[in-house]
C-alpha cells in the first residue's frame, strides 16, 4: 500500500468513527442512563488507548474508529 494512501486512510477513519458516534449518541442518551453510560464508554475509551499502543495496521485503524 501506498504510504501516502496509508496515511490518509488512518487519518479519515477517526472522523468517520465520529460521524457514527454522534449518529447514534441520540439512541443512546434516550435508552441508557448517565451511570450505566459511563460503564459503557469507559472500557470503550480504554480499549481504542488499548489499541493505538499497538502498532499493525488493523489495530491502528480499529483504535482510531473506536
Amino acid at each position: 500500500m501506498d504510504k501516502n494512501l496509508f496515511e490518509g486512510l488512518l487519518i479519515a477513519t477517526m472522523p468517520v468513527g465520529g460521524l457514527l458516534g454522534s449518529l447514534l449518541s441520540n439512541y443512546f442518551v434516550t435508552t441508557v442512563t448517565r451511570r450505566q453510560g459511563m460503564h459503557i464508554v469507559v472500557p470503550l475509551l480504554a480499549l481504542a488507548t488499548i489499541l493505538i499502543q499497538i502498532t499493525t495496521v488493523k489495530t491502528l485503524f480499529l483504535g482510531r474508529f473506536v
